[in-house]
């Protein structure tokens, strides 16, 4: 393993990206050199992502990842980020994925390295399922014999797996690949279905309902950027970053300019962004009301 790093950090922060080449060597960089990057995480049936820039790479790890990946064939190289600061004693992961395509620029004095991922990719394009389930069969168990053939963890909402056993009671064969049984399951149950890289987990929750994770207070002390922007849906917040955010998540919003509205929303697309050499790290969040107001939102 190769550990590479820079001269320079500020605001004290921590970052960490693991890269795993084809060939299965493994680099860490460090906050010291310049590293920008924006992952996106969505409640839906796609593979989240990540676009992540490097610069001034030696000209060996530049090589390895400009080699050509063909996600339909064989995995890309595999990317981990870990942020976090100095004062809290914890690296916290937000993403872990698949590079799609490595792309270098010059641009004098410096070498940017682009690195557009995804995650799962491959797995998430070509997996096949070929799987039938008797009548009587626990559609827990089936679900998540479907979502995760590999034996990753599935997290199922607790207030979910009632209606879910009511609904999934008759015999049932699946002929697909993954994406496409993402898809059909999230429309049969009105589900969200998330392959997430920031604890190596899927997650299943009923669509506009929150996941089991413990709620995020957000408000001025703890992190709140600005106000709130109210929209049809439920509303749009800007935070210092916050890796315990993800889709699904419960966020308890104290504002003034949203206390109307109630305090309780379900996140929805969450996106976590930073530069080392930059501003501050940000985690923005677009969430709906809830209890889901759904009459409205049409």
């Amino acid at each position: 393993m190769t550990t590479i790093s820079g001269s320079y950090n500020l605001f004290d922060r921590k970052l960490l990206l693991r890269i795993t080449t084809l060939d299965n060597q493994v680099y860490e960089l460090d906050q010291r050199i310049r590293i920008v990057y924006e992952v996106k995480k969505v409640l839906r049936a796609e593979p989240d992502p990540g676009l992540i820039e490097i610069y001034n790479l030696s000209p060996e790890l530049r090589k390895a990842l400009t080699k050509p990946f063909n996600p339909k064939k064989t995995p890309g190289a595999k990317v981990e980020l870990f942020v976090g600061y100095a004062g809290e004693g914890v690296v916290s992961q937000i993403y872990s994925g698949e590079i799609q395509e490595g792309i270098p620029r010059w641009e004098p004095p410096n070498y940017r390295m682009i690195l557009r991922c995804g995650v799962d990719y491959h797995k998430f394009l070509n997996e096949v399922q070929s799987k039938a389930f008797a009548p009587g069969t626990d559609p827990i168990n089936a679900i998540k014999s479907l979502l995760d053939p590999s034996g990753r963890k599935v997290s199922i909402a607790k207030a979910l797996i009632n209606k879910i056993r009511k609904k999934f009671v008759n015999g049932r064969s699946f002929v697909d690949n993954i994406k496409n049984i993402f898809s059909e399951l999230s429309k049969e149950f009105d589900l969200s279905i998330t392959s997430t890289g920031q604890d190596a987990s899927i997650q299943v929750t009923e669509l506009g309902y929150p996941n089991d994770d413990t709620p995020v207070l957000l408000n001025e002390e703890s992190g709140l950027i600005g106000s709130p922007e109210i929209t049809h849906t439920g509303v749009n917040v800007r935070a210092l970053q916050n890796p315990r955010i993800r889709p699904g998540t419960l966020i308890d919003l104290e504002s003034r300019n949203t206390a109307e509205y109630g305090r309780n929303f379900t996140s929805q697309t969450v996106t976590h962004s930073g530069d080392t050499f930059g501003d501050a790290n940000y985690t923005d969040i677009q969430a709906l009301f809830f209890p889901p107001r759904f009459a409205e939102a049409s």
